[in-house]
């Protein structure tokens, strides 16, 4: 025997070579023996050659068994860091040594990952009816069909696998929500994962789906619940950035905030750096907004992420970015306010060719005067609150100021504990608003003149100090779209007006999109009703506003409420 041929048959402990099925005495080439010394677990390249070696000295079908599983064990390893080339040559020796059903088995899987599906499929199927006990097999052929979108005959493989299992092996019960789930079947797939026992190895991977699911079906409360249990086991990026989606629609923006960055910590996915750039931005915190999405873009050709950034840069009032931000023939509408507002700020005022008539309108009247001078009047209407005309420079408001006057001019406890904590440096729990604090808004927003950039600021950062809740802000925009509308001296095509309030909220302040779109349906409170009535909670002061634009009612509102001249015409 050649020198090179020397094997060394180390003896090894049963239950050692149990754990990594090995056979008590390894075939192992002289020459590996110093890499394997105190080594807890025996590298796989070494124990193939080891078993190579002694199948060329001496066939023996007890160890040829075990090369055989190692083979395999190497294609694994081959496959699933992508090395499709390996792979195969690791079949082949496989396919060389003997021919059964695992062959058909693997070469299926190695179809699979090149594309080659219905190849696949015939080689599994060949794998299932040589063993017919096979359980893996059926599980895996269950997953190829289920990629065919043959969801239906995946659902039965994924059973069978279960059938032949016997409580063995519970990855198919996840086969089988998956195909109910990409078939459309929502409802079945949560009865499927109800009946998984809390004690299921596939537990955090059964929650996960079930709360993507609830999450589909604008279950958000019920999502987010489901998330919670999950993470008390075991904390993954995907339980976290999935939460944060459930608890973003719930209008729990620092939450939500807090649950991508965590995402972000355990896996840094830069498709994760958008979705936290869009709640800050939600939030007010654009500056942070702007950083994250630069950092997307860096690697990202994504319009959406365009349209984003320019948004942000927009509302720090550089124009001149935000203009050269945007994608070249998206958001029309945007660039055109970005084109208006521009000349505003610059007082270099042109005449514009609008498609959209509120900014040709906007313009018109700031032209002939009209805009300037109501302006002026409803900042003398404001001045009812007392020190406010203090808090702006320029049109700019210092929001150092601003907290302080809101501890002065407002006695309420769970306020003052808001705004407290976060002067120093804190996020205290959500609150909900006031009508009052919902009237201070409105009266604010003359003081910020035509600077329509710096009010679309404001109420994203004064609705996280005053509340930090999304449907604070969807009420504030709400708000602050019929103040533009009312500069404008235009009439509100109510219909219209709130398909697009309902689109823009849905994604921070779900609840709320829905009232308001319920509200509509309904035809909203007659104008006599809305006349009578006092508010008592911000929806009732939205729904009594949208009410009286809708019955145009504004006028005779106002002699009772000042409030509502902010919205007339």
């Amino acid at each position: 025997m050649l020198k090179h041929e020397v094997l060394v048959y180390l003896p090894l402990k049963p239950s050692a070579a149990k754990m990594q099925n090995l056979p008590v005495k390894l075939p192992v080439r002289i020459e590996d023996l110093p890499k394997i010394v105190d080594q807890d677990k025996i590298d796989l390249d070494i124990i193939i050659r080891g078993l190579e070696t002694q199948h060329r000295v001496k066939a023996d079908d007890y160890y040829d068994s075990y090369l055989l599983f190692f083979y395999y064990e190497a294609f694994k390893r081959a496959l699933n860091n992508g090395n499709v080339d390996d792979a195969k040559i690791w079949l082949e020796k496989a396919g060389k040594l003997k021919i059964d059903y695992r062959y058909f088995f693997y070469k299926g899987l190695l179809l699979r990952e090149v594309g080659e599906l219905d190849q696949s499929e015939i080689e599994l199927r060949k794998a299932v009816e040589m063993n017919q006990d096979f359980y893996v097999g059926y599980y895996e052929l269950g997953r190829l069909l289920q990629k065919k979108g043959e969801y239906d005959e995946a659902v039965k493989f994924h059973i069978k696998s279960l059938e032949h299992s016997h409580g063995e092996f519970d990855l198919p019960l996840l086969g089988v929500v998956d195909a109910y789930s990409a078939s459309g079947m929502l409802s079945t797939a949560l009865e499927v994962l109800e009946r998984i026992p809390g004690d299921s190895q596939i537990l955090i991977d059964a929650l996960l789906r079930k709360g993507v699911i609830l999450n589909e079906l604008q279950r958000y409360a019920e999502a987010e619940k489901v998330f919670n249990m999950a993470l008390h086991k075991e904390k993954r990026w995907e339980l976290f950035y999935n939460r944060a989606y459930a608890r973003e629609r719930l209008g729990k923006l620092y939450l939500a905030f807090s649950d991508l960055k965590e995402s972000y910590n355990l896996n840094s996915v830069e498709d994760i750096l958008y979705d936290m750039a869009l709640v800050e931005r939600e939030m007010g915190f654009i500056e942070d907004a702007i950083e994250h999405l630069s950092r997307y873009l860096s690697v990202s050709n994504d319009a959406a992420a365009e349209i984003a950034l320019a948004r942000c840069y927009f509302m720090l009032g550089d124009f001149e970015k935000a203009s050269s931000t945007l994608p070249i023939s998206l958001e029309e509408r945007l660039s055109e306010f970005i084109a208006l507002c521009s000349s505003l700020a610059t007082g270099e005022i042109k005449n514009g060719n609008f498609t959209d008539l509120l900014f040709s309108n906007l313009q018109r009247e700031y032209k002939k005067g009209r805009m300037t001078e109501k302006i002026s009047k409803l900042r003398r209407l404001s001045s009812s609150l007392t020190g406010v005309e203090n808090l702006f420079v320029s049109e700019e408001v210092d929001y150092q100021e601003l907290m302080q006057w809101l501890l002065k001019h407002f006695d309420n406890p769970s306020l003052n504990n808001r705004v407290s904590g976060i002067t120093m440096g804190k996020v205290p729990a959500e609150r909900e608003l006031s009508v009052e604090e919902l009237k201070a808004f409105i009266q604010f927003l003359p003081f910020f003149g035509i600077r329509f950039d710096r009010m679309e600021l404001f109420a994203r950062r004064f609705a996280f100090i005053l509340s930090g809740k999304g449907e604070t802000l969807a009420m504030l925009l709400t708000l602050l779209k019929l103040y533009i509308h009312a500069l404008a001296n235009m009439a509100i095509d109510i219909a219209t007006f709130i398909e697009e309030l309902v689109e823009e909220f849905k994604s921070y302040a779900f609840d709320f999109s829905k009232f308001i779109a319920e509200a509509f349906e309904t035809q909203f409170i007659d104008v006599d009703t809305a006349l009578e009535s006092v508010p008592e909670t911000p929806r009732d002061f939205i729904l009594k506003t949208l009410s009286l634009v809708r019955a145009d009612a504004l006028a005779e509102a106002s002699i009772s409420d000042k409030i509502y001249i902010y919205f007339r015409r």
